[in-house]
């Protein structure tokens, strides 16, 4: 993820879908990426020179159940509680979220008034 953690930065890509492995080699051989397995049966995509980490994909299941196949972009947010409430309030749905501060990262993932989807994320405070 991006180290720039402000208001509306771009912090990362995912593509969510059934079988991610065989769409991981996919890309590798489309456009030239790294593959890296993750312990949790997942794949980091990486800059095929410097192994530098560029996205992400994950299979629909567990947390990742109702997520679309699509590309994925997640966007540092502050105060998801109320970003969430604005995205309802504007036209957009929540698709997950807001999620409890179980790890060191809270999100939300929605629809757009148009149907695009996107994550917003905040790093969770400590108690």
């Amino acid at each position: 993820m991006s180290d720039k953690s402000s208001l509306g930065t771009i912090g990362w890509f995912d593509l969510t879908v059934k079988n991610a492995k065989p769409l991981s080699q996919f890309f590798a051989d489309v456009v030239g990426w790294g593959v890296e397995e993750t312990p949790v049966d997942e794949y980091s995509m990486t800059h095929a020179d410097t192994g530098h980490p560029l996205s992400g994909i994950c299979h629909q299941k567990g947390q990742n159940v109702g997520i679309p196949s699509q590309w994925l972009i997640y966007v540092y947010a502050d105060n998801i509680e109320e970003r969430s409430k604005k995205i309802e309030t504007l036209g957009g749905t929540i698709i997950k979220g807001p999620s409890e501060p179980s790890s060191n990262v809270r999100f939300t993932i929605f629809r757009d008034p148009q149907g695009a989807v996107m994550f917003l994320f905040e790093a969770a405070t400590k108690t």
